[in-house]
């Protein structure tokens, strides 16, 4: 883990390192069933040093994997066929996102997802808000109705216990189908503790309920940046605003 997560604070700092070399433990796995379900030797994908990103704000990733943990009020949705679906979160699940690279390394079968958070209902304002003094929200901050905003409902989950080669053969006819299809799939039994989970959960929520001026330290919209924390991290680019504060290290 790099040097600068040591400068973070206390309410994240040591759960993010436990939960990044967790994560990086399960990447070697997630690649293996990839590779399987290319029909391809399961080591194919971690020779050539494919890598997963945990967490992004982007509409899609440009990487192979993504892997995402909801907490219990969910939000997150994923484009299909036209139609925006939500995605239930489910107690102890991760989301495994198919990236650009993913797509293109799999010759188009596997397809790179577009996903969202639409803004919820918001116990903090976000911190552009809070430091213009802003009581009434922007209209910037009001998304217009997509052509794609019809919703149905999707829960495509995998048990990554393949300690069986014949539920292994499942597990892999799972993850080609939802790759295939849907571009993520949600994964359980993938080994990382619940208390984990738990506590990377608590910890963020606890740096986004800081003071203000205790974040503003982090606080910057280049990309490049070790450790950014911002509000509406597509703000120079999309025709409307997000509205959700960004904390990525």
């Amino acid at each position: 883990m790099k040097a600068y997560v040591l400068f973070l604070c206390s309410t994240c700092r040591d759960i993010i390192v436990e939960y990044s070399k967790q994560v990086i433990k399960l990447e070697k796995l997630l690649f293996e069933l990839l590779s399987e379900a290319l029909g391809l030797k399961p080591s194919h994908l971690n020779d050539i040093d494919c890598k997963l990103t945990l967490g992004t704000s982007k509409p899609a990733d440009n990487d192979c994997l993504t892997v995402l943990l909801q907490d219990h009020i969910g939000g997150l949705q994923v484009l299909h066929q036209s139609k925006w679906v939500d995605v239930p979160p489910v107690p102890g699940a991760l989301v495994v996102n198919i990236g650009d690279l993913q797509q293109l390394i799999s010759n188009d079968r596997f397809k790179s997802v577009k996903h969202r958070l639409p803004a919820l209902q918001m116990k903090f304002q976000p911190i552009t808000i809070e430091k213009a003094k802003i009581t009434q929200d922007p209209r910037i901050f009001h998304q217009p109705p997509e052509s794609g905003d019809e919703y149905c409902i999707n829960s495509t989950i995998c048990d990554s216990d393949a300690s069986h080669s014949t539920k292994r053969k499942e597990i892999v006819a799972k993850v080609k189908e939802a790759s295939e299809t849907w571009g993520f799939f949600q994964i359980v039994n993938h080994g990382i503790p619940n208390g984990v989970l738990e506590e990377i959960k608590d910890g963020v929520r606890g740096y986004f309920e800081l003071d203000t001026q205790v974040k503003e330290e982090f606080y910057t919209h280049d990309p490049f940046k070790p450790v950014v924390y911002n509000s509406d991290f597509d703000l120079y680019s999309a025709p409307m605003t997000n509205g959700r504060d960004l904390f990525m290290c």
